[in-house]
């Protein structure tokens, strides 16, 4: 059975998969992330003279100054 995108339904109150997204990080700006992507694919762009795909992690509890964490954990092109 092919997955339609009109059976993608925010929350966990339907049936059928699970798909994790950032909606609310980007929605409510809760940490810079739509930024902080941006200028990092910009910097490794430029670093390494082409596009790049990056993975990354985010901890949104936040540790003693109060800010979540971004790890950058690999870069490939």
């Amino acid at each position: 059975m092919m997955l339609r995108m009109m059976d993608l339904v925010p929350g966990v109150q339907g049936k059928g998969p699970r798909v994790i997204d950032f909606a609310d990080l980007l929605k409510y700006n809760y940490i810079p992330f739509a930024d902080t992507l941006q200028i990092l694919l910009k910097l490794f762009k430029e670093a390494m003279g082409s596009p790049v795909e990056i993975e990354y992690a985010i901890e949104l509890e936040s540790k003693e100054n109060g800010l979540p964490t971004f790890y950058l954990l690999q870069i490939n092109h």
